[in-house]
């Protein structure tokens, strides 16, 4: 095995017992702890971006560019899908590269383009999964809209066109991407300087990893807001865990809090509502046992469905390393980390 092989086996045996580590109830070290020595704070995060030339894709890309740290080597990986159908000449994977290039450009950061082409009787989702699998990224980042191409018209798809019904792809993904997904929305506020983070907790493991990765994705002005929404606990002591974590963050403003749900609201209902009226950014929550084929929780769905700002979708870091493990041997699993 050569060098670059060895320190990569040698970094997921770490991982792996870490993994361990983290089913350990045992008290001597922190959730938190746990999880972030797992996550590896200094490593850079990958973020991969669906584009497909639509208003909407072009502002998935500028999210992009917002979440990821260029400093520490943060790296943006551009993902389109050529279809099997006849496109107009507007359409062309060659054009789409030119065309967010030139975001790149005037937003001065890199970009790596990656092309699949959607294969015969294979979703769009399917291939788009492909390239994930292949660049491994910690995010895909997906619009809530897309083009269609049918003839010569170009046409707006409107993946929301009732409450309660995602796009294919986004559903898809959600589901059986072996990464964290953030969808972007029509409807979310323009991204300002100092942006604001509401993480929607219950304290389970995935939750717990989604604050952590937020920790990593905040900078100096950000507010983060940690509520947690129940009709019957009045104060959850497990939150000064978050409390503790976000004052070792000088410049960032954090808020921890219980939600009182009022009668007649659900769960989901108080959530949205606070994001709402807090005007986040980005709404944020963790998603476990995304391979058991059970449906995502009803507060997940409908974080990701719902709600008007972008919303992130964190999937537990040590389920998704596993999975992908388990779909390639250890050589190729390697091999792939370390290219990219």
């Amino acid at each position: 095995m050569g060098k670059t092989k060895q320190r990569h086996a040698e970094t997921l045996a770490r991982a792996i017992e870490k993994m361990k580590l983290m089913s350990d109830l045992g008290k001597e070290i922190s959730a938190f702890e746990k999880t972030a020595s797992f996550l590896d704070e200094n490593r850079p995060l990958r973020y991969g971006v669906g584009f497909d030339g639509s208003r909407l894709s072009e502002k998935c890309f500028q999210v992009c560019c917002n979440m990821a740290d260029q400093d520490r080597g943060d790296r943006i990986y551009v993902l389109h899908v050529e279809t099997n159908k006849d496109v107009p000449a507007a359409l062309e994977a060659e054009r789409r590269q030119k065309q967010v290039q030139l975001l790149a450009d005037k937003a001065g950061v890199k970009i790596t383009w990656y092309k699949a082409t959607q294969q015969e009787d294979e979703s769009i989702c399917t291939s788009l999964m492909r390239l994930v699998e292949k660049v491994q990224v910690d995010f895909v980042i997906l619009g809530c809209y897309g083009l269609t191409a049918e003839g010569d018209q170009v046409e707006m798809n409107n993946f929301l066109k009732e409450k309660g019904t995602l796009s294919q792809t986004s559903d898809e993904s959600l589901r059986s991407a072996d990464t964290s997904v953030v969808l972007v929305k029509t409807t979310a506020f323009k991204l300002a300087e100092s942006r604001r983070f509401v993480l929607a907790t219950d304290n389970s493991s995935a939750a717990k990893s989604a604050f952590a990765l937020i920790l990593r994705m905040v900078r100096d002005g950000d507010i983060v807001h940690v509520i947690y929404a129940s009709a019957t606990v009045k104060q959850a002591s497990w939150l000064g865990m978050y409390e503790e974590e976000l004052g070792k963050l000088p410049g960032v403003q954090g808020k921890v809090e219980v939600l009182q749900v009022p009668n007649g609201l659900s769960v989901l209902d108080t959530i949205t509502k606070f994001s709402k009226e807090v005007e986040a950014d980005f709404l944020v929550t963790g998603i476990a046992d995304y391979k058991t084929g059970k449906p995502l929780g009803s507060v997940s769905m409908g974080i990701a469905r719902d709600t008007r700002c972008t919303t992130i979708l964190i999937k537990d870091p040590h389920e998704v390393t596993e999975h992908r493990i388990s779909k390639s041997n250890l050589e190729k699993y390697l091999a792939n980390a370390a290219l990219y």
